[in-house]
C-alpha cells in the first residue's frame, strides 16, 4: 500500500509528463504497470489528486495527425535544421508546426476525428 505522499508523487509525475511519453516509459519510471499509468492519465485512478491538471481522453494516445480532418495530406520531404532529410506527411490547416510529427495529435487540442469513409 502506497502512502499519500507516494501516490501524490506518482500522480504528479504521470500527469505532468508530455503526452508523447509512452505509458510503458512512465510505468518503468514510477514502478507501476503500463495499464495503471494509463488509468492515471485518463482519470480512472487518483482523480481526486491534482484536479486542476488535465487528464487525457481515453482514445487520445491512438490519435495521429493523419486521422484529423484539419490535416492536409501531402507526402513529401523537407530539409531539417541540421541539413538532414525529413519525411513530411502533410500540413496542419490550423498551423500547428509540430504536426509534421504525425503523432503530435496525442496532445493536440484542435484534433477533430476525420469521418470514416
Amino acid at each position: 500500500m502506497k502512502t499519500k505522499e507516494e501516490r501524490e508523487a506518482i500522480a504528479l509525475t504521470v500527469l505532468t509528463a508530455p503526452c508523447e511519453t509512452p505509458s510503458a516509459v512512465l510505468a518503468h519510471r514510477v514502478g507501476l504497470s503500463r495499464e495503471t499509468v494509463r488509468c492515471i492519465r485518463i482519470g480512472k485512478l487518483y482523480a481526486e489528486l491534482f484536479p486542476h491538471l488535465p487528464r487525457i481522453e481515453p482514445d487520445a494516445m491512438k490519435r495521429s495527425c493523419l486521422d484529423c480532418q484539419l490535416f492536409h495530406h501531402q507526402l513529401g520531404r523537407l530539409r531539417g535544421e541540421d541539413g538532414s532529410d525529413v519525411r513530411v506527411y502533410g500540413r496542419c490547416s490550423v498551423g500547428i508546426p509540430e504536426a509534421i510529427n504525425i503523432h503530435y495529435a496525442r496532445g493536440c487540442g484542435a484534433f477533430v476525428k476525420a469521418e470514416e469513409a
